[in-house]
């Protein structure tokens, strides 16, 4: 639908169980006569079914849906992992006739969306697929999947579902156990790699700037204290889209060389925070995606920890001399 919506608009609905009236004061819309009809139906209450009707239909579909599901899954070994696709053409047989004002057959829809799977889905759930760090899921993964998406939960807090703040501390306490962390350590769930570098970056900023005095939740970053951030030449980029976002920046870096398997040295480090008057915030990661190789994650708290102490007491003994 084009439209050149609204300059100045107001625009009231009120809704009834039966009626639906639509006040619109003020409106300057580019809309034509059939359009607005269609907008019209489009919020005309469904037709009555039965419950019986209801579950008949629900289990038609969800039991074609499991059954498309598993001969996608007995097919997997064998289907190439990729298809070559022209996405013109892809997006073309998805949007069909555009956006319908009548809703369509859910079966249907099931159907041509598990076909688009034949040409267009990436065998990522197979065993011959090493792409990228991207891995496959067990049965039981996928299944306790299935609950969780029918159940439909909203997991903000313990009040919208129990259950959902239950598992996240269970697994929470499983990944404390598993990685040897203080039984205090506090865990948040991520949507990715993204934004879990966006969430460490965030703690290590704030923990730097507190330490000097400056609450960057409260007071922002304009006026904070200098910090320097530090990367290694094979950090991940998401580690600079995470910069970007909480106002370090992407290019106010300063870059440690890495060794052939693309792990950050620790002697290189030592001379780049040397150099560095302000708090730094180092990132180090945990598997190069291109080597799978570890930063020497040890090496680099000791170094950490040997010039921490070693400022301290320059900075105590400058103290004393200027006494």
């Amino acid at each position: 639908m084009q439209t050149s919506f609204v300059r100045e608009a107001l625009c009231s609905c009120v809704f009834t169980t039966r009626i639906y009236n639509v006040r619109i004061q003020n409106l300057n819309l580019d809309i034509t006569r059939a359009q607005f009809a269609n907008l019209t139906k489009l919020m005309e209450p469904k037709p009555v079914t039965t419950n019986t009707e209801e579950n008949l239909d629900r289990a038609k579909l969800l039991n074609r849906t499991n059954e498309l599901a598993n001969e996608f899954l007995d097919s997997v070994a064998q289907r190439p992992v990729a298809h070559r696709v022209d996405f013109e053409t892809l997006l073309s047989k998805m949007r069909g006739d555009g956006l319908s004002v009548d809703a369509g057959d859910p079966l249907r829809i099931v159907e041509e969306l598990s076909a688009l799977a034949d040409e267009a889905v990436v065998a990522t759930a197979g065993p011959r697929y090493f792409g990228f760090v991207v891995g496959g899921a067990l049965p039981v993964a996928l299944a306790a999947d299935w609950l969780t998406a029918t159940w439909d939960q909203n997991g903000a807090f313990f009040a919208h579902s129990p259950l959902a703040a239950a598992a996240e501390q269970v697994a929470a306490a499983w990944l404390i156990d598993l990685f040897g962390l203080d039984r205090a350590a506090s865990v948040g769930f991520v949507t990715g790699g993204t934004m879990a570098n966006f969430t460490g970056i965030a703690a290590g900023r704030h923990a730097l700037l507190q330490r000097l005095g400056w609450d960057v939740e409260k007071q922002g970053l304009m006026g904070a204290p200098p910090i320097t951030v530090v990367t290694s030449d094979e950090s991940h980029m998401s580690i600079f889209a995470a910069l970007q976002m909480l106002g370090l920046g992407s290019e106010r870096v300063v870059r440690v060389p890495a060794d052939e398997q693309g792990r950050m040295r620790v002697d290189e480090l030592h001379r780049t925070l040397t150099r560095i008057q302000t708090p730094a915030l180092v990132c180090a990661q945990t598997g190069n995606v291109n080597t799978g190789a570890f930063d020497p994650i040890a090496g680099i708290v000791v170094c950490l920890r040997h010039l921490r102490v070693t400022n301290y007491q320059n900075r105590a003994g400058s103290r004393r001399c200027r006494r």
